[in-house]
């Protein structure tokens, strides 16, 4: 998401990562194309009581609480949903931007449609010109080149199917729509090429200047944004290899390449392979052992050091990776959130955001170099 920092002031999200279903139609048709037998997960459009595919956070009761909490999301309305959001940093003009999710008003699960904005200590709700249809799971990225947020599709959108710009698993409706974000309004675009992926992951390519969508479709696709069109970049199809679900895109300045790490094969099992893409096709770093992050762990450059960081939210783990080995740090504090956000600020700081496991209020946090602590915009 993946949409950023990472040394050049882009990020990706994190957010967006799920067991991913292989069904999807042909990019820019309304024709079906090659499906499999997704590994579904619960959706609103499924489930009453269903967790977020990319975030699986619950919905919280909040409690009073000693962490560093800048803002109460305990009742619906006064922050973004707390299931599977779309969030980004946004270097330019200091803020963090979410849009969609779902959550339970008044008991019944709901995906939104609302544009928020996170900045000094607490979330504001925005009401633009012009809003994108409500989602969940939605790949975002700030294009660093264009100095706009990119959205990518994704999960719980309907009219997509209708209008041939989309498609269908199970009960689960997905979309293959552009938007792009100027810090005032959503506008959508028109390429005349795109991929529609159920969903894919996202990140901004800094060497190459262009945002990377990488997807599964019974086979790993690639597709590159230029601010324009969307390029199927044919040559690397079928990689990375095997398919990998719920897998993380970052750009790592040691390699001065785009990595994709974690996720999970057509078994279920969690896999610990790193690749890299230069911009033309993937390739396997050999001779690199990595840790195994069972969720989706979010990446982003560590300020101006030549490292990537990589969030583990389930152990609560925080591991470096230096161009040659990963390291797993020790550090008298751990944040305790499902993290939805993660990014290198102007200032080069490491901020890491998303919802308490423990009190569901939005926490903010900050890495010093040895240790997290409490963070504000």
């Amino acid at each position: 998401m993946r949409a950023e920092s990472r040394a050049a002031l882009t990020l990706v999200l994190l957010a967006a990562i799920v067991l991913s279903a292989c069904g999807r139609l042909n990019p820019g048709t309304g024709q079906a194309s090659s499906t499999g037998s997704p590994s579904q997960i619960p959706s609103p459009s499924e489930s009453s009581v269903a967790s977020s595919s990319r975030s699986p956070a619950p919905t919280f009761a909040p409690t009073s609480s000693a962490s560093p909490t800048l803002n109460n999301c305990g009742a619906v309305g006064t922050c973004p949903p707390a299931n599977a959001p779309a969030q980004v940093f946004d270097p330019l003009r200091r803020e963090i931007l979410s849009f969609g999710g779902w959550d339970y008003p008044n008991g019944q699960p709901k995906v939104f449609d609302t544009t928020w904005l996170y900045k000094q200590g607490r979330w504001t709700q925005l009401h633009p010109a012009h809003t994108p249809p409500a989602r969940d799971n939605a790949d975002i990225v700030f294009n660093a080149k264009n100095k706009v947020v990119v959205m990518y599709g994704v999960r719980d959108v309907p009219q997509a199917v209708s209008a041939g710009r989309g498609g269908e698993v199970g009960q689960i409706t997905y979309s293959a729509d552009t938007w792009i974000w100027d810090g005032f309004d959503w506008t959508e675009l028109h390429p005349a090429h795109y991929p529609i992926f159920f969903v894919p992951d996202i990140a901004f390519d800094v060497a190459r200047q262009d945002v990377v969508l990488l997807g599964y479709v019974g086979h790993m696709e690639t597709w590159t944004w230029d601010g324009v069109d969307w390029t199927h970049q044919v040559k690397s199809d079928g990689l990375p290899q095997p398919a990998v679900r719920q897998t993380r895109l970052s750009y790592d300045p040691a390699t001065q390449k785009v990595m994709c790490f974690g996720g999970r094969n057509d078994a279920g099992e969690t896999l610990a392979n790193p690749w890299v893409w230069d911009g033309t096709t993937w390739s396997k770093l050999a001779g690199v052992t990595a840790p195994k992050i069972q969720y989706f762990g979010p990446m982003a450059p560590e300020g101006t050091n030549q490292t990537l960081l990589i969030f583990d939210w389930q152990s609560r783990a925080t591991w470096r990776w230096n161009g040659a080995s990963f390291v797993q740090l020790n550090y008298p504090h751990g944040p305790n959130i499902v993290a939805e956000v993660i990014a290198a600020d102007p200032e080069n700081r490491v901020i890491l955001g998303g919802l308490s496991q423990s009190t569901g209020t939005y926490e903010l946090w900050q890495w010093t170099g040895a240790d997290w602590i409490a963070a504000t915009l």
